[in-house]
């Protein structure tokens, strides 16, 4: 078996709301959130008594992955022929004399054997957070306006953190092996291909505005996506978030022996090859 990987990539998608635009949005949005949050609908606090204390740009990571599995190989197959009635006994064809079948389910008929010639070629396309759950309302942000970057530090700084992926490559490749790459049942395998066509990091803006209810000494985060302009309650203090070094070692680490290892037939060569992609879509 052959595993062919696409150049390994990482992206940050450019954001859609300015940093004024989306504090705006959580000023316009933070008292019916907080209060609704903390439960105090008939005491609901006034504009002016909810201050901001702190502000952060956060990028949030999601996987784009694109797996696609080739296969030509043999196998017998079996075809059952009906005859013109009852009185034929024996039919001969393809250089064979075969016996007729008169009791057959779908009347008089033979059996031939034959070998069957197959071609598979499917593809999968998969958006997955970080920690590897699904989100397939993330595959139309990869359309989204973007950039490459080589240096993760670019998305680290004062006021900015990167959240990194729970998971790295090599794992989320071994968690959606097994379901995309099935046995076949074959005589003789000729070609066995995963092509694994994207393997792409992305990195999506978050806007977070933590602020303080004086009176009711409680603190909340507000998010605005940096994408959509969307506004949600968000995570912890802002204080609590550890910037981690980056790496793309850390982030890419396909190896044929993890391959192999959750592919179907235990104990099968792996070629691994690193190449650019030049494949017909």
């Amino acid at each position: 078996m052959e595993i062919i990987l696409a150049p390994e990539r990482v992206f940050q998608l450019l954001p859609q709301v300015t940093p004024d635009l989306a504090r705006a949005r959580a000023e316009e949005k933070k008292t019916s959130l907080v209060a609704g949050m903390l439960g105090n609908l008939f005491a609901r606090p006034r504009p002016d008594d909810i201050p901001l204390i702190a502000t952060q740009c956060r990028w949030e990571p999601f996987w784009q992955l694109t797996i696609r599995v080739r296969t030509v190989y043999d196998r017998q197959g079996h075809y059952n022929v009906p005859v013109g009635g009852p009185e034929v006994k024996w039919v001969t064809t393809l250089g064979q004399t075969l016996a007729v079948d008169s009791l057959g389910r779908a009347g008089p008929g033979f059996t031939l054997t034959a070998v069957e010639h197959c071609h598979e070629d499917t593809r999968n396309v998969r958006t997955l957070s970080g920690a590897g759950a699904a989100m397939p309302e993330c595959l139309k942000l990869v359309d989204m306006p973007k950039a490459e970057i080589w240096d993760l530090g670019v998305l680290q700084g004062e006021g900015v953190v990167c959240v990194p992926p729970d998971l790295s490559s090599g794992a989320l490749i071994r968690q959606l092996m097994p379901e995309m790459v099935r046995p076949v049942k074959a005589q003789v395998i000729h070609e066995e291909q995963v092509i694994l066509e994207t393997i792409d990091l992305y990195f999506r803006p978050f806007y977070a505005f933590e602020y303080h209810w004086t009176a009711k000494g409680k603190r909340a985060i507000i998010d605005c996506d940096g994408l959509s302009g969307e506004i949600r309650l968000g995570g912890p203090s802002l204080k609590d978030q550890v910037r981690k070094i980056l790496s793309r070692d850390m982030l890419f680490d396909i190896s044929a022996e993890a391959a192999g290892a959750v592919l179907p037939g235990a104990g099968i060569a792996v070629k691994l090859t690193k190449a650019a992609m030049d494949l017909k879509r």
